[in-house]
């Protein structure tokens, strides 16, 4: 590979598939008809490929991590192509196949070969050379805990909350949140997750040290910046999740005594008001839910009361007022003289719901959900999510069916998932009628009119939009191969109106590239080949792109 892949790389980025590459990261590469195929070790496996032209040289790459993405080359995409260099420089496309990654023995008939003296000299010597090795060891077969170790976990937990700082902090210096600060708050994220799941948990479920995984996990909890966290999403529910699993889990296992003292701290903590509101959150659920702490009930009762006079949709000021009722021993009159008051509040006739469900009371539910929908007239598909997972969890699939056919041709906001259920659920004369009904009223997407191979109406609708989505033209180039071309045909026209950037270039190219896959599209790939290179003779970048794409210009 000769051309200069690094240039479009951020250095840190290309520094750090740099370190990937040579630390071992990159797991195995395949050579495709394309480029290649390659799976790198990162917070978890990410798939890259590297798309290369009949050179060798490289055009483009793509990897499933949020970066990569967002748009952005990754350091998972460098480290493959670090990999390739070393591996493959010298290799030609033309010769088929070929994998880094030799064919391994199972990994059980490799451990059935070893004698018991030769796995347990390997263990001891993995546990010495590898502090991870020693770590997981401990963690699963001791009864104690390597010296040091809850400091370790502080210490490697303040190191990515110090990086999520960080990367906050120089959020201003970029234009996009998925620039490289942002990305380095997920990985940091992700990093705090691997903790939790890895550190923590071994310590609840392996070792029964329940006191110290609570007041771990709750130490980290505090210092993690939740109040500017909400704005990137990505990993921080599931970071939440597995925090709050882990105190629940090592509050119920726990000795008496120490269920106090956990009580306690968390306690203290709650009653810091400083407290961002997610963090708060947490510790709300812990203390009612979990430890059914009574004080804290009678407090966030009365708060959540007061919340929602002044916003009555909130669900989880609803969810806390119903929690806490339930832990204050509130009988079923004050809890229906609550729901009475606040009956015209979608959020508390959910959470009312809920309660009579976990009762075994769901007729009952199901008529409060279909009153409010006969008064009210709002919410109407959190109304119709609401019964459907009620019908699915009854299995009443005549209601499940009527009240998806309601909200297909009603409520109007369904996804092609919904379709389906519906087409499951009705015998074939059914489901005739109602595709024909979906078609005529318009909710036809082009993926049901592929998949019902309805192929006719699908190209019908592609000439009356003049484009094609890439997941059906092949097939329809095989039915109505004329009609395809003529598509293609205006789409890379349209296409040459409007290049005006070395992007526009590179899309272009590889438009024009997979246009020559289809029937009959080689002849029309040449024609504006030929076209573009004739109309525009000064604009060496569409060349190189061109040539990037494969085509020998």
């Amino acid at each position: 590979m000769k051309n200069d892949w690094r240039g479009l790389f951020a250095p840190w980025i290309l520094e750090r598939g740099k370190l990937y590459f040579e630390s071992g990261a990159v797991l195995s590469i395949n050579k495709t008809e394309d480029g290649y195929k390659a799976v790198v070790e990162g917070s978890e496996d990410y798939n890259v490929s590297i798309d290369v032209d009949e050179c060798g040289e490289f055009i483009d790459a793509d990897c499933d991590c949020p970066y990569s993405e967002a748009g952005n080359y990754c350091k998972h995409e460098a480290a493959v192509l670090y990999a390739i260099e070393n591996e493959f420089d010298d290799y030609e496309m033309s010769s088929g196949k070929e994998s880094i990654e030799q064919p391994l023995e199972s990994l059980d008939s490799v451990i059935s070969s070893m004698s018991e003296e030769d796995l347990r000299a390997f263990v001891s010597e993995a546990a010495t050379a590898w502090k991870p090795v020693r770590d997981y060891l401990y963690s699963l077969y001791s009864d104690a805990l390597p010296e040091g170790y809850s400091d370790e976990i502080m210490a490697e937990a303040r190191v990515c909350i110090s990086e999520i700082k960080e990367g906050i902090s120089n959020d201003e210096y970029y234009d996009d949140w998925n620039d490289y600060s942002g990305y380095d708050v997920v990985s940091s994220l992700r990093k705090l997750q691997s903790i939790a799941d890895e550190k923590l948990l071994p310590l609840v479920s392996g070792k029964k040290l329940f006191r110290t995984s609570f007041s771990l996990a709750l130490n980290i909890l505090c210092q993690i910046p939740f109040a500017v966290l909400n704005d990137y999403g990505y990993g921080l529910e599931d970071l939440m999740d597995s925090y709050s699993h882990i105190l629940a889990e090592s509050y119920v296992f726990a000795a008496d005594k120490d269920k106090n003292a956990m009580e306690a701290e968390a306690l203290e903590i709650y009653r810091n008001k400083k407290l961002s509101s997610s963090f708060v959150s947490i510790l709300r659920a812990f203390l009612i839910d979990i430890v059914k702490n009574m004080e804290v009930a009678e407090m966030e009762l009365k708060a959540a009361l007061e919340r929602l006079v002044q916003d009555p949709e909130s669900s989880e000021n609803a969810e806390i007022a119903f929690s806490s009722m339930k832990v204050l021993g509130k009988f079923d009159d004050e809890i229906a003289a609550f729901y009475d008051k606040f009956q015209y509040s979608w959020a508390v006739v959910d959470k009312y719901a809920d309660v009579l469900i976990s009762e075994g009371k769901t007729e009952k539910a199901i008529s409060v959900i279909q009153a409010y929908r006969n008064e009210y007239h709002e919410y109407e598909i959190r109304i119709s999510e609401k019964l459907l997972g009620i019908y699915r969890e009854q299995k009443a699939f005549n209601k499940l069916s009527d009240e998806l056919v309601y909200r297909i041709f009603t409520v109007g906001h369904f996804t092609l998932e919904h379709i389906h259920e519906l087409k499951n659920h009705a015998s074939e004369s059914e489901w005739h009628e109602l595709y024909e009904r979906i078609v005529e009223s318009g909710y036809a997407s082009t993926r049901l009119l592929f998949e019902e191979e309805d192929y006719n109406r699908l190209m019908a609708y592609c000439e009356k939009v003049e484009r094609i989505e890439r997941d059906y033209v092949v097939k329809l180039s095989e039915i109505y191969p004329d009609r395809v071309i003529a598509i293609l045909d205006k789409n890379l026209s349209t296409d040459e109106k409007f290049m005006n950037s070395r992007n526009a270039y590179k899309s272009y190219a590889a438009f024009l590239k997979s246009v020559g896959k289809f029937n009959g599209g080689e002849e029309l790939q040449q024609k504006h080949l030929q076209d573009v290179i004739r109309r525009f003779p000064n604009r060496p970048a569409l060349k190189d792109e061109l040539r990037k794409a494969g085509f020998c210009i």
